[in-house]
């Protein structure tokens, strides 16, 4: 959308002139009336040239309100930034203070000057009355305090350096934005194109933002396929060890059926079993239940059996080598859990 097609026609602006003209009115004439109170009035500005005549208390208006509004406009229209957008809050707040202060002091001097009159012709005749309201009239030129008519001689000429200062800047950073004093421009950008701008420098702002959370989520879909690749490989070793105590339960079941067929066929032939032989079925028992079996229990199973002494020293054997092997494991369980 182009510039021309965001101003508003000059006839929608209605509610602003119709503010603009009371307030001027009121302002126009208390600056008037204050500068002449302070020693303002008609001067020849080119004496010997021209015989014409000018009131000077209109500089007074025209000069503050006057920068009053460029300052507002400087400020409020965007586009400056750093000291001069700075300079000209500072200095637009401070020209609509002297504006203020300006009204003030006229008012409260025109109405002391009005009781001062009205005290003298109290109980006077009514020409006697007239004439003297009209010489106090006369004498109210140059009758601000002294102080007052300092500081309002000064205004001109701060109005005259904020002016130059406030330009001067405006102008430099305007160069700087458009790179060619040749394209200068005072215009600030149009709603649309700030809109625009604010957008496009909001999104800049997040870009980062949205690259550290695809960072992020790349980062975290990484630690999700670790998690499920470890779960999987548990799982896997789960079956396998799963699977292995089952082939060694079945390997298990296996002997030990041997053993008892092998001890029923000795029982038959009515022989006993070698020391070998019984030794082997110590240590499976010892597997199998985590005892080692009694004297009694291998005289159950095995008829005939073989002799007290050799059954105790097969036992003892077979406890001892139970004992030092879990000796050895202990110290590996150790050293693999450091």
């Amino acid at each position: 959308m182009s510039r021309e097609n965001v101003k508003l026609p000059w006839y929608r602006s209605w509610p602003v002139l119709l503010l603009f003209v009371p307030a001027g009115v009121a302002i126009w004439s208390g600056w008037v009336g204050l500068g002449e109170m302070c020693g303002y009035g008609l001067v020849t500005p080119l004496p010997g040239i021209a015989d014409w005549q000018i009131n000077s208390a209109i500089t007074l208006p025209i000069g503050v309100e006057a920068y009053a509004a460029y300052a507002l406009y400087a400020w409020l229209t965007g586009g400056l930034a750093g000291g001069a957008r700075r300079f000209a809050i500072g200095s637009a707040i401070g020209a609509l203070v002297l504006g203020m202060a300006g009204q003030v002091a006229y008012h409260l001097l025109r109405a002391e000057h009005d009781a001062r009159v009205a005290r003298l012709v109290e109980g006077l005749p009514a020409d006697a009355a007239t004439r003297i309201r009209a010489a106090q009239e006369a004498l109210l030129a140059g009758s601000a305090p002294a102080w007052v008519t300092t500081a309002v001689s000064c205004l001109p000429v701060l109005v005259l350096g904020m002016g130059a200062a406030l330009f001067h800047l405006v102008r430099e950073q305007r160069k700087a934005v458009s790179g060619s004093a040749d394209q200068l421009s005072l215009e600030p950008a149009s709603p649309v194109e700030q809109a625009e701008q604010v957008l496009a420098d909001y999104w800049a702002d997040l870009s980062p933002v949205w690259d550290g959370y695809d960072e992020w989520a790349e980062q975290e879909e990484r630690v999700r396929e670790a998690a499920r690749e470890k779960a999987a490989a548990e799982a896997a070793a789960a079956e396998r060890i799963a699977q292995a105590r089952a082939e060694r339960d079945a390997e298990k079941a296996a002997r030990i059926g041997m053993w008892s067929r092998l001890a029923a066929v000795l029982t038959q032939v009515g022989e006993k079993p070698t020391e070998a032989e019984l030794q082997a079925w110590l240590e499976l028992r010892l597997e199998a239940t985590g005892s080692v079996p009694s004297r009694d229990a291998v005289r159950q199973h095995f008829k005939p059996a073989p002799s007290s002494e050799v059954i105790d020293r097969l036992r003892r054997e077979v406890a001892q080598a139970a004992q030092d092997q879990a000796a050895q494991s202990v110290p590996e369980t150790t050293s693999e859990g450091a």
